[in-house]
């Protein structure tokens, strides 16, 4: 691909080969738009300087910040008997990494049952957050076309997203019952509730995909939970033919293998026409840090083609109208 004639290809070799790189100006503002700077510094893919070292200690520090508040968010749930997943973040980098500095993390990111939104708003406030989006949590046209609302505790510097679903469109997660995809595991002695394996991987493909893959973090996670944890690949696929996501799950399984060496089934290897042309548009995009018309129009297309369906591609363009109309 001739994306590797760009600078960000000197990083996705470097994630391939396991070898390190010479650092110049140009590649440490891509490591730090990517927010790769953590993984490459942890794992000797890059000079330690002063300052890189120094950006890895707070980076390590603001992390398990994160990680102290999930904790006091686990207790305060539990008493109240409410139903929660970590998605990403701090977790996910332990579970994965096995290091919860090795992941630059900008928030908390929580999933919860729709009907528990008004109790945990009140556990948040208590804690000393208060909601971004004034009133929002309380409109009902808000929470149809969004998934989330934003708090911030401004003394910690801590920011929760609280998600009452995982994407806008419920079609790429339809699922909510938490007794089937939820887990639990083990981070320093806490049992912390996360996506089962299958659904996590899920997640992170859709994730990537609805945000087309402009962080190459987003693919390096699919890639080390891959290589990571243990996946029921005949599960991945019933779903993914069940909420008519092959597109986007065969894409995201792709481009872990093919930018971060992660072993994939036979089955993802040579993705359908369709998804090729997804594939291309993601890779065209990714040396690109310009965010012009044509970007968009690009982006509009590859949406709009991002699952099959008519009920689809109406949904994707009324929630781009009406989430701007009401922003």
């Amino acid at each position: 691909m001739t994306f590797y004639s760009f600078p960000i290809g000197k990083l996705i070799d470097s994630i391939k080969t396991n070898q390190p790189i010479l650092l110049t100006n140009e590649l440490i503002k891509l490591l730090k738009n990517h927010r790769l700077l953590p993984y490459f510094l942890q794992n000797n893919l890059c000079e330690k300087t002063e300052n890189m070292k120094l950006f890895f200690q707070e980076n390590s520090k603001k992390n398990f910040k994160f990680f102290n508040k999930i904790l006091e968010l686990n207790e305060a749930f539990y008493k109240k008997n409410i139903n929660f997943n970590i998605l990403k973040g701090v977790v996910l980098s332990k579970q994965i990494y096995n290091d919860i500095g090795s992941r630059e993390c900008r928030d908390i990111d929580l999933l919860i049952e729709e009907k528990n939104t008004n109790v945990v708003h009140d556990i948040l406030l208590k804690q000393n957050f208060h909601l971004r989006e004034s009133n929002k949590l309380q409109n009902k046209t808000y929470q149809k076309y969004f998934h989330h609302v934003s708090y911030l505790n401004s003394n910690e510097k801590i920011m929760i997203e609280l998600h009452w679903r995982p994407f806008s469109i419920e079609s790429f997660f339809p699922e909510n019952d938490f007794s089937k995809i939820s887990k639990k595991v083990i981070v320093s002695n806490q049992e912390i509730s996360v996506l089962n394996n299958e659904y996590n991987l899920i997640y992170l493909c859709i994730h990537g995909s609805l945000h087309m893959f402009s962080e190459l973090i987003w693919i390096l996670d699919i890639a080390k939970f891959i290589k990571t944890q243990e996946i029921d690949w005949n599960k991945i696929q019933q779903i993914s033919k069940l909420w008519r996501i092959e597109r986007p799950i065969s894409m995201s399984i792709f481009l872990a293998s093919f930018l971060c060496n992660a072993t994939i089934p036979n089955e993802y290897k040579n993705p359908d026409k369709k998804t090729k042309k997804l594939i291309n548009l993601v890779l065209r995009q990714l040396p690109n840090e310009k965010r012009n018309l044509a970007y968009r129009i690009k982006k509009l297309i590859y949406f709009i083609n991002l699952k099959d369906g008519f009920i689809y591609k109406w949904n994707n363009i009324k929630y781009r109208f009406f989430r701007a109309l009401i922003q």
